[in-house]
């Protein structure tokens, strides 16, 4: 298995922008369902988590390194995400500024609460994420074969 880290690039930016855009966009109106921010809290972790990994970019990750490295990514942003969900909770409350907040504090540490089984969800889903993009890595199968003969 091998992870290379590339450079960030403007797509990484144009996401950034979407996602700032729709958080603020989201908060306007009054809701209090926890779907949305959930949905948006997930997407800020994913993008901070892949931005914080492409600035380390150049590198190539191999073997176990490369699983272990996706556990953890996986599992820092699935934290992340409960976290960021939280953040755009409260910029809501914020925002909207009631005398009765449209997620109270119960909601908020509820959502804290679920820290580490977002962790474990995202440590999951980024060991799955590792194995996929080991299973689909373009080397041939005769690439170890030093003589050019093929490998039955």
């Amino acid at each position: 298995m091998i992870w290379h880290w590339r450079r960030p690039g403007l797509l990484l930016r144009w996401n950034a922008v979407l996602c700032a855009v729709l958080v603020l966009l989201w908060s306007g109106p009054e809701d209090t369902r926890i779907g949305g921010a959930a949905a948006l809290g997930v997407w800020t972790a994913v993008s901070i988590g892949t931005y914080w990994a492409s600035r380390r970019g150049g590198v190539i990750v191999r073997g176990w390194r490369a699983a272990a490295l996706w556990i953890v990514f996986g599992a820092a942003v699935g934290a992340g995400a409960a976290l960021c969900t939280v953040l755009v909770m409260l910029f809501k409350d914020v925002r909207h500024a009631h005398p009765f907040p449209d997620y109270p504090p119960g909601v908020l540490a509820a959502m804290i609460a679920r820290v580490p089984p977002w962790a474990a969800a995202g440590a999951l889903f980024g060991l799955c994420a590792g194995l996929m993009r080991g299973a689909l890595d373009p080397r041939s199968p005769d690439a170890g074969v030093p003589d050019g003969r093929g490998v039955i």
